[in-house]
């Protein structure tokens, strides 16, 4: 991804459209009327994305150490205070270009599909359980590969 950057901005177009769909189904739930607190948070949402080509292929761990490092700078936005980070995988990014245009997922889309777009969630600490108390299985101590987090 790093040597084609056409293809980077086109897959991050793609997944700010995606994210959109969650305020876009609030105004469908409103019978098509975009409220202004709905409007206000759509135009605030963004995401922060840390481009880095030390990060090809680095382990959870690296990620998430990059990650801590980048929340404790002073100029950190506000929006990066939460304990966990979107991760790029390339599986994550080829599944968000194969679709075409007119296939990404909308209001009308099932959330349950097999070509579903996806970016992975990594939590700041690896001790951490997303799901609480749960017992924890090998699916959430796996580490990931990925070129690019946000």
């Amino acid at each position: 991804m790093y040597d084609d950057e056409e293809k980077w901005t086109e897959f991050k177009r793609r997944v700010r459209r995606i994210l959109h769909v969650a305020f876009d189904q609030v105004v469908e739930q409103h019978r098509g009327h975009e409220y202004e607190d709905v409007a206000k948070a759509r135009k605030s949402f963004e995401l922060y994305w840390i481009e880095d080509r030390v990060l090809d292929g680095a382990s959870a761990e690296t990620l998430r150490r990059r990650y801590i490092e980048v929340k404790e700078k002073k100029d950190t936005p506000s929006g990066m205070d939460y304990n966990m980070f979107l991760c790029a995988s390339p599986e994550a990014v080829e599944s968000v270009l194969t679709l075409d245009d007119d296939n990404l997922p909308t209001t009308e889309s099932s959330f349950w599909r097999d070509d579903a777009s996806f970016l992975l969630v990594v939590m700041e600490e690896a001790e951490v359980n997303p799901h609480g108390d749960e017992e924890r299985s090998e699916e959430h101590t796996s580490e990931l590969q990925s070129p690019r987090l946000s």
